[in-house]
């Protein structure tokens, strides 16, 4: 029985359209070892997976044969690219092995917006995690954004950007809607910053909190939703104004 050529398997392929610059099974090896599998699949309307069924029985078959053409010389070399990058994309990401490294890890389970003290940390070899802490002098003083559990690595983006033990003393976290673009911040948080309560009506007065600690914002909410420390003989005031005010964030207070 006569061996079907490449272009004749390729044919097969439900969807397949033969790109103009290929005209015999040679092209189609050279073009693959020139722009990769998934451009020449793109180019024949199918996909990498489908061109590779039939590139790599072929080249096994090239190989076993004596013929000293373009296809003999190369279509080992193609096979071995094209078997690799196979294999290597249909392995997720996620089964691939993580080095294990020292990181910072939680002791214990921590709440959010607690200062974190040296005995609430220790370091323990764990898969590497993006944005860990190597050292535990780096996070203590730091505060977690939302909960954290048990020997859970503590990464930056789970914290604050830096220690505000001394600074939360005497203060009240609130939940607040703040009148702004928190996609646009002209700041880093924990921020400390002059937020102005402005009543919607006429009568009473605008509250000022001067240096109010923005720590950060929730999820959702708009207007955004930040958590926010503020004195805590300004909760009362604030209290009474907020379901009928909006609150902007006026200038930085100064540190």
């Amino acid at each position: 029985m006569p061996q079907r050529s490449l272009r004749q398997s390729l044919g097969e392929i439900a969807g397949y359209t033969a790109p103009p610059a290929i005209h015999s099974d040679e092209d189609v090896w050279k073009q693959v070892n020139d722009d990769g599998v998934d451009a020449v699949a793109a180019s024949m309307s199918i996909t990498g997976r489908q061109l590779l069924d039939v590139l790599i029985p072929e080249a096994l078959l090239q190989t076993e044969k004596y013929r000293p053409s373009w296809i003999r010389r190369h279509a080992l070399d193609v096979l071995i690219v094209c078997a690799v990058a196979s294999v290597a994309a249909l392995i997720p990401r996620a089964q691939l092995p993580q080095p294990r490294i020292p990181q910072v890890v939680a002791r214990h389970s921590l709440a959010p917006f607690q200062p974190i003290r040296d005995q609430d940390l220790e370091l323990s070899t764990t898969p590497r995690t993006t944005g860990a802490f190597d050292k535990v002098k780096d996070v203590v003083g730091r505060y977690p954004l939302g909960p954290v559990k048990e020997r859970s690595v503590l990464a930056a983006a789970d914290l604050s950007s830096g220690p505000l033990a001394e600074a939360l003393q005497g203060r009240t976290i609130l939940l607040l809607p703040l009148k702004l673009n928190k996609s646009k911040l002209p700041w880093g948080l924990p921020a400390a910053l002059t937020l102005v309560v402005s009543p919607r009506s006429t009568g009473p007065e605008p509250l000022v909190l001067g240096d109010a600690l923005v720590l950060a914002f929730a999820a959702t909410g708009d207007p955004p939703m930040a958590y926010v420390a503020v004195k805590s003989d300004q909760v009362p005031r604030l209290a009474a104004l907020l379901a009928s005010s909006d609150v902007f964030v006026a200038i930085p207070a100064p540190r």
